[in-house]
């Protein structure tokens, strides 16, 4: 499993706007995109800090998802209270501990 982690601010007191296109817009296309499993939006209220987090079934398709045109097209369309100071990471996931799926992998490096 694989994650991308971006972190960035928002401008004070527009977390609706913010969450209204990701909910609208957003949404809907990481749930037709292969290799998907699941998307966090969070905030923290005192600071505007945000962090967005997106899991993939591998890295390839994590990959070809942020490469695709529509999605780079979408992305350029992000709300005028998103800061443009944002950093963006992609990770291996190497424990994952859910009610609905526990994956602890025995070797050490993980699952790929």
């Amino acid at each position: 499993m694989y994650a991308k982690i971006i972190t960035g601010t928002q401008k004070p007191h527009m977390e609706g706007e913010a969450i209204r296109w990701l909910r609208e817009k957003w949404a809907p296309l990481l749930q037709k995109a292969n290799g998907f499993i699941s998307y966090y939006a969070m905030v923290e209220p005192q600071t505007d800090k945000v962090v967005i987090i997106t899991f993939w079934e591998n890295q390839e398709d994590l990959r070809s998802f942020y490469q695709r045109e529509d999605a780079m097209k979408l992305a350029k369309q992000a709300p005028a209270s998103w800061s443009s100071e944002s950093t963006i990471a992609d990770y291996a996931v190497r424990l994952a501990v859910d009610p609905k799926n526990i994956d602890c992998p025995e070797e050490e490096g993980g699952r790929d």
